[in-house]
């Protein structure tokens, strides 16, 4: 597969920008990425692009979207719980329209009534949802205000209603066609026998007048049959006249006569409403409700069934799998057809199993589907991080067994960088290495291109493979952020007071030679005073994670300066000897009363407390190390957000 995924692609993820972004499909790779960069915005784009011949497994939510537990049985299948909550949603909807009420009130209980009256509906009673969602509501409402409340009537007698205004018609033919001129000359020009029309002269088998007198007749006898029955069916209710009544039968034959509203859609509206038209806005709303349930419906049981017939298509692969893997005996691993899914009996209660456990078994089924399809592209969404170590190296040997072994395409976005270093340990040349990373500015997509010159070195993503390769470019400053950083570490090894001033403020500190650079603390506050997110962000990845490492590190330097321009004069503040960031936020913000501090209100001891992690401070040096893995796991933003946040409140 050759593709190459562009900003273009990306331009969907509005609030992230992926100018100059580029990402290679056609490659073995693990991107790895800080939270909040857009990792998981690129997966959904991806896996909604309809990408050819491609699988995705978005392993976080895998557990409740492809498996079900119940005791001893396990439930695998594709889209589970989005279909469960449709069809729940679904299933509530139908029930607040009540058609089952609505339909009984006119008796469209039994299949004659029901075709009689809605004859393209035969399920009315068992396709709810078809029936709300072919429901014209606007037509019915105008039904409901013509007939008022003579709708059962009108429902039950609608076939004769139509019969009798057709009746009427085809008099007012005959009476336009043949008696308008014969008014004045019928007995002269036309005996009781006469067959030929003195109009046309067209000859009738029948009489002229006997044919009218028949139609008359027959048009009065309907018109008397509909007569009683609508007064039986409104006299308890209504001291009506004939002439009242007749008026009204009038008014329904017209009605039934009109098709916009007495098409089988308003008709099936009007009737599961149950003739009440303030009920109309409601089945109009669940029906635009239910359409999207059951387009939504209708794409996840597409990938359940897509994703189960791939299934089938290895069921002897999986079955050795689990039963190799999991102790589940072959005659426990069954796959059903009709609900399409595959049931695992379990050796015991679901319940017992971790969550690792289960989301290891599905993930091997996933990887296995895989396997036997024919796509060339699986895409992984943090394949490893909720499992223990061992099962971390399992799974990445897996995935490697499909690039090296299989030839498949394999591509892991994680936030996990034990991906990395684990895929590395195993086969180094089975993927490339990549970092995505975001600023105020863009999202970027980096190679690693870190040094691999150390044979005893066991992990290739680690704080001193970092430091070589940027020593190794040679490029300042980023070679003297390294000395800075070694420093650190040198410091807490050798205990050496003069490399602990560089990194507290307790005054300028003068130049301290370390590696045959000078180290002072001033030039750590001038990082953070004359600080340019240019300084992360033109750099290769190895020189970017060195600049988050020192420029943590530096912070605590400048908080600590802060706290000196402020104290620095107080004679109590230098009666005693104030090491670490802790002992210096005691006395300007005791725990009891109020402190000395006279800087910006916005300062106070919760704000720098709950900066704890960030400025790595504790009670004493020793837990006062290089932030490194701290601020390997932080984006760009986040290191940019919070010297901004910081220099915003102090100054």
């Amino acid at each position: 597969m050759e593709r190459v995924i562009t900003q273009k692609e990306l331009s969907s993820i509005g609030h992230l920008n992926f100018d100059g972004f580029e990402m290679d499909l056609g490659k073995p790779q693990i991107i790895w990425a800080p939270n909040g960069v857009g990792k998981s915005s690129i997966y959904r784009v991806l896996e909604e692009s309809g990408l050819d011949r491609a699988q995705f497994i978005a392993c976080d939510g895998m557990r409740e979207e492809f498996v079900r537990g119940a005791k001893r049985n396990l439930i695998i299948g594709s889209h589970i719980e989005e279909i469960e909550e449709l069809e729940l949603s679904r299933e509530k909807i139908v029930e607040s329209c009540g058609v089952s009420d609505g339909i009984k009130r006119f008796s469209l209980t039994n299949k004659n009534n029901i075709k009689a009256v809605l004859p393209s509906f035969p399920s009315l009673k068992t396709d709810q949802v078809g029936d709300i969602l072919a429901a014209d509501t606007e037509s019915a409402a105008l039904l409901a205000s013509r007939i008022g409340e003579s709708g059962v009537f009108f429902v039950s007698h609608l076939a004769q209603l139509k019969d009798c205004h057709e009746v009427a018609e085809d008099v007012e033919r005959l009476k336009e066609s043949y008696l308008q001129s014969a008014l004045k000359h019928l007995r002269r020009c036309v005996g009781d026998d006469a067959r030929d029309c003195p109009v046309c002269g067209n000859r009738s088998e029948r009489s002229i007048a006997s044919l009218l007198d028949e139609r008359l007749a027959e048009l009065q006898h309907i018109g008397k049959l509909l007569s009683r029955d609508f007064a039986e069916s409104n006299i308890a209710n209504k001291d009506m006249s004939l002439e009242d009544i007749e008026k009204e039968l009038a008014v329904l034959c017209e009605v039934a006569a009109d098709t916009r509203v007495t098409n089988e859609e308003s008709l099936l509206a009007y009737c599961i409403s149950g003739g009440d038209a303030t009920k109309l806005d409601h089945i109009k709303d669940s029906a635009d409700a239910l359409s999207v349930i059951e387009a939504q419906l209708k794409a996840a049981k597409e990938k359940r069934n897509a994703f189960y017939a791939r299934l089938k298509a290895c069921a002897d692969e999986i079955k050795g799998v689990i039963a190799l893997k999991f102790g589940v005996a072959d005659k426990d691993i069954s796959f059903d057809d009709d609900l399409c899914q595959l049931n695992v009996k379990l050796p015991r209660n679901a319940s017992e199993y971790s969550t690792g456990e289960i989301t290891l078994m599905l993930l091997t089924v996933h990887l296995n589907e895989f396997r036997a399809s024919d796509a060339e592209l699986l895409i992984l969404d943090d394949p490893i991080t909720s499992f223990d170590a061992a099962n971390q190296y399992v799974i990445m040997f897996d995935l490697i067994r499909l690039v090296k072994d299989e030839g498949k395409c394999v591509i892991v976005l994680t936030h996990n960088t034990n991906c990395v270093n684990i895929a590395d340990s195993q086969h180094a040349t089975a993927f490339r290495y990549a970092n995505l990373d975001r600023s105020s500015t863009n999202v970027q997509m980096l190679p690693l291109g870190i040094a691999r010159s150390n044979p005893d070195r066991h992990r290739y993503l680690c704080f001193e493979s970092l430091c070589e390769t940027v020593e190794r470019n040679g490029c300042r400053p980023y070679t003297t952020y390294v000395k800075y950083l070694k420093a650190v570490s040198a410091r807490e090894e050798k205990m050496d007071p003069q490399l602990h001033s560089v990194f507290h403020y307790n005054g300028p500190s003068g130049s301290v030679t370390f590696e045959g650079e000078s180290l002072d603390n001033d030039f750590m506050v001038s990082l953070i005073d004359n600080f340019d997110v240019k300084d992360i962000t033109d750099g290769t990845f190895a020189e970017r994670c060195v600049s988050k490492a020192v420029l943590l590190t530096a912070l605590r330097v400048w908080v600590e300066k802060q706290i000196f321009d402020c104290h620095g004069c107080d004679p109590q503040y230098l009666s005693q000897e104030r090491t670490t960031l802790q002992q210096k936020i005691e006395y300007a913000f005791p725990r009891e009363g109020n402190g000395p501090w006279s800087g910006s209100p916005k300062v106070t001891r919760g704000y720098l407390m709950g900066k704890k992690v960030m400025l790595n401070q504790a009670s004493h040096e020793a837990a006062q190390p290089i932030p490194f893995e701290y601020a390997l796991n932080l984006s760009i933003l986040d290191v940019e957000n919070t010297i901004q946040d910081i220099k915003s409140v102090f100054l």
